[in-house]
């Protein structure tokens, strides 16, 4: 019980103060030094600070935790720990040495990524590998890319969020701190739980001087530095194979940075696809998490500490599922994750408004869709995917040949629907026939899957045979269904909602609609389905049948009749009127058209298409 207690002294106090103390001392060196080698940060319309500034910091940080990471290997001989350093050294000096050379030539993005590659490729060789999904044994041709690709992203989600004072260390902090209770959780090695905490007190240390107003900036050195330790801390998983459920530890602690690396990526993707020649995907912007926070507290520290408590409450959400230590647990905290995260509209307002752009402009020309096109086999392969592991999980069944048995069974699907031209249908105009085709295509290739199956698998448990291929038929039928019925439904509906509450930070023309009838639909779904040069926010709807008083119609308010028109057009300062009654008098469309000119309104009426009352004469 002492040596338990000593060890835990030494693990979670001794050396991580070591660490806190020497990143305080090298910090402060740093801050001297790093200017006159030419490391500063100059002040320009992207970045948050006014004045320059030393960067490149985050060797600090480094050279605190490999210091006291081979005092405590040295002092305690720590096997697990050793193993750990020496196989996270290599990459590492690949990613510290990229990081240098940024902070002092500034490097291109193309070459920054060609560099993180190769770090990642080094993670695999020294035996850091993602070789299991949901117990399933991945072949070294997907694993290699699947590690590279995990690597990467973690490693650019540290270094795109280090954008503002105290934000990358901190939430380096609090993830180490996070990793290392969960090693501790897991019965870990004390020095494998060590060595995270070692790392939090040398992110504490730096954050001294980092923290709002900062004297110093870590640079990519640092940043980079960190997302490369939890990117391999996930891999190795503290010892254990690396699995999806294992890797949601280091996703768990580093939640806020991979949300706003995923949100950078779409955002650029989607703005690089409505105007090619726009700025790249790896170009910098000023629509960051950070970024966003700060424009709404005006101040970095309050930002920083919003970034800080989202953390925590992230961190926690998955303590309490991952604790169950069960799979599906697990990717229910991942759905969670999502869901919590995108339902923060004002954070995510400007991707939905250029996805809806996206989609709009695909709806009035269809090669801006290819994308679309494109996705939807590869959301068919996964889906039969899921539906196969699904399966043999409610059944029982092993793994065993997993891969032949899933071409056997799955193939037919998507081999149909390319041979009929399926791929080519554009689902968000699709309609019954194109429904239909689909249903019978998936229950002609469920069939041609279930006997190929039942001959060819003969190793596969015959008792269990028939249960399997109806669950799996009925699993993967569902999610193809379910899919085509999000491109039609949930595709139109974003785009009517979006146009509901306006785009975010522009002025959008405000719409009042006179009338509330079959009309009024006919208007709605016009608008949403073609592509106008106006950004439209529809206010409310004016009817005279004292029915609808005080009601919603088509998710907008009936806001009172025509008596109380100009009243309307005053209280919410509407800038276009739209007539989306069927049949009016000349009589009211001038009453109405006398008003609107009053106000400074403009009068439209919908026949089909817009036209402006004057262009044309009412017989």
């Amino acid at each position: 019980m002492f040596e338990f207690l000593k060890a835990s002294v030494y693990a979670l106090i001794i050396y991580p103060g070591i660490a806190c103390i020497l990143s305080l001392v090298l910090t402060r060196l740093c801050i001297g030094l790093l200017p006159r080698a030419g490391f500063v940060d100059m002040p320009d319309a992207r970045r948050v600070h006014r004045k320059p500034t030393p960067r490149g910091g985050g060797i600090a940080i480094i050279a605190a935790f490999f210091l006291t990471s081979v005092l405590y290997v040295e002092r305690h001989a720590s096997a697990q720990m050793g193993g750990f350093v020496a196989g996270f050294a290599l990459p590492a000096f690949v990613i510290v040495v990229c990081g240098l050379l940024d902070a002092r030539f500034s490097l291109a993005s193309r070459t920054k990524l060609v560099i993180q590659i190769l770090a990642g490729v080094l993670v695999w060789v020294v035996g850091a590998r993602l070789k299991f999904i949901l117990s399933v044994e991945l072949p070294d041709y997907l694993a290699l890319p699947l590690t590279v690709l995990w690597v990467v992203t973690i490693v650019n989600a540290f270094n795109l969020i280090d954008g503002m004072d105290g934000v990358a260390a901190g939430l380096g902090f609090l993830s180490a701190v996070c990793l290392g209770l969960w090693g501790g959780l897991q019965n870990s090695s004390a020095g494998l739980v060590a060595i995270a905490f070692i790392l939090a007190g040398s992110c504490a240390g730096f954050l001294r001087y980092n923290f709002s107003p900062a004297s110093i900036f870590m640079g990519d050195t640092g940043s980079m530095f960190l997302g490369l330790f939890f990117a391999y801390a996930g891999l190795t998983c503290f010892g254990k194979p690396a699995t999806l459920t294992s890797l949601l530890i280091p996703v768990l602690a580093v939640g806020v940075p991979l949300f706003d690396v995923a949100l950078a990526f779409w955002r650029r993707l989607v703005r690089k696809l409505l105007d090619p020649s726009s700025s790249g995907i790896m170009t910098a912007d000023m629509f960051h998490l950070h970024h966003r926070i700060l424009k709404q507290v005006s101040s970095q520290r309050k930002a920083a500490i919003r970034i800080y408590l989202l953390a925590c409450l992230l961190a926690g959400m998955g303590f309490v599922v991952l604790l169950f230590e069960q799979t599906i647990p697990a990717l229910g905290y991942m759905a969670l994750l999502l869901i919590l995260l995108l339902v923060v509209r004002r954070i995510a307002g400007v991707e939905l408004y250029d996805a809806a752009r996206l989609l709009k402009e695909g709806i009035s020309r269809p090669r801006k869709l290819l994308l679309i096109l494109l996705a939807v086999p590869a959301v068919d392969l996964l889906i039969l995917f899921v539906a196969d592991l699904a399966a043999r999980r409610l059944l029982h069944i092993g793994f065993h040949e997993f891969w032949y048995d899933f071409v056997c069974i799955a193939a037919p699907i998507p081999l149909l629907f390319l041979i009929s031209g399926s791929y080519r249908v554009l689902w968000l105009r699709a309609g019954y026939e194109e429904f239909r085709q689909a249903a019978e295509l998936t229950l002609t290739g469920l069939i041609i899957g279930s006997c190929l199956f039942a001959f060819f698998c003969d190793k596969f448990d015959r008792e269990q045979l028939p249960a399997y291929l109806v669950l799996f038929s009925l699993l993967a039928a569902f999610g193809i269904g379910f899919v085509r019925f999000v491109l039609v439904y949930l595709g139109m509906r974003m785009m009517w909602q979006l146009r509901q509450t306006g785009v975010p930070g522009v002025r959008n023309t405000r719409v009042l609609l006179y009338g509330g009838g079959l009309n009024a639909t006919l208007y709605l779904n016009y608008v949403s389905g073609c592509a106008t040069s106006e950004n439209m926010s529809f206010i409310g709807i004016v009817d005279d049948d004292p029915a609808l008083a005080g009601m919603r119609v088509f998710g907008l308010p009936v806001l009172g009749s025509s008596a109380d028109l100009e009243r309307i057009l005053a209280r919410y300062s509407i800038d276009k009127t739209v007539l989306t009654v069927r049949r009016t008098s000349p009589e009211r469309e001038v009453h109405v058209l006398s008003i609107a000119e009053r106000a400074g309104v403009s009068l439209c009426r919908f026949q089909a298409e817009e036209l402006r009352i004057g262009d044309f004469r009412v017989e």
